[in-house]
C-alpha cells in the first residue's frame, strides 16, 4: 500500500490505544469512589459492585484510628505535645494572674514591677499539676475510637474531595500514563498489523 496509508494506520492504532488506556484509567479511578452503594448486576444480590472507598469505609476508619492512636501515643509526639502544652498552660496561667491582679485596684509601680515575676512563679508551680491532670485525662481518651467515629461520619463525597485534594496530581498522572501506555501498545499493534 503506500507510506501515507501505513502512517495513518499506525497513528490511528496509537490514538485508539491511547484513548482506551486513558478511559480505562479514568474509569478505574472513578471506581475508587463509585458506585457509592452496592449495585447488583444479577438478581438475588449476586455479582454486586461498589466503589472501593464506600465498600471498605469501615475498615479504613478502623485502620486510620489505629494509626492515629499509635502515633498520638508515641513518645516523640507526647513529648512535643507536652512541651507545647506546658508553654500554653504557663502562658494562660500567667495571663489570668496578670488580669486578676491588674483589675484588683492594687496598682502601683511596685505591683507593676513584681506582677510578671509573681505570675511566672505561680505559672511554674501550677503547670506541673495541670499537666498531671491533663495526662490522666488523656489516658482515658480513646483517640482511635474518636478518629474512627469521625471518619465513619464523613460522607463519601467528602472523603473523595479530601483524597483528590491530596493525590490529585498523582491521579492525573495515572490517567495520562494510561494514554501513553495505551498509545505505545496501539503503536506496536499498528506496526504488527501492517507486517502481518
Amino acid at each position: 500500500m503506500g507510506l501515507v496509508y501505513d502512517l495513518v494506520v499506525i497513528i490511528v492504532f496509537a490514538l485508539v490505544g491511547g484513548a482506551i488506556g486513558y478511559v480505562t484509567n479514568v474509569v478505574a479511578i472513578e471506581m475508587l469512589f463509585r458506585p457509592k452503594k452496592p449495585r447488583c448486576l444479577l438478581p438475588g444480590k449476586k455479582l454486586c459492585i461498589q466503589g472501593l472507598i464506600p465498600a471498605r469505609k469501615e475498615a479504613l476508619a478502623k485502620r486510620l484510628g489505629e494509626v492515629a492512636a499509635k502515633y498520638a501515643y508515641s513518645d516523640t509526639i507526647r513529648g512535643r505535645y507536652q512541651e507545647r502544652l506546658e508553654k500554653e498552660v504557663a502562658s494562660t496561667v500567667r495571663d489570668a494572674i496578670v488580669e486578676r491582679l491588674s483589675g484588683s485596684g492594687i496598682r502601683s509601680a511596685l505591683t507593676e514591677m513584681l506582677l510578671p515575676g509573681i505570675a511566672e512563679m505561680v505559672a511554674k508551680a501550677a503547670t506541673p499539676l495541670i499537666m498531671r491532670l491533663v495526662e490522666e485525662a488523656s489516658k482515658r481518651i480513646n483517640i482511635a475510637e474518636i478518629v474512627e467515629e469521625e471518619f465513619m461520619n464523613l460522607p463519601v463525597e467528602d472523603i473523595e474531595k479530601i483524597f483528590r485534594q491530596i493525590a490529585g496530581r498523582e491521579l492525573r498522572f495515572i490517567e495520562i500514563m494510561g494514554f501513553v501506555l495505551g498509545a505505545i501498545i496501539g503503536l506496536v499493534e499498528g506496526i504488527i498489523a501492517l507486517i502481518v
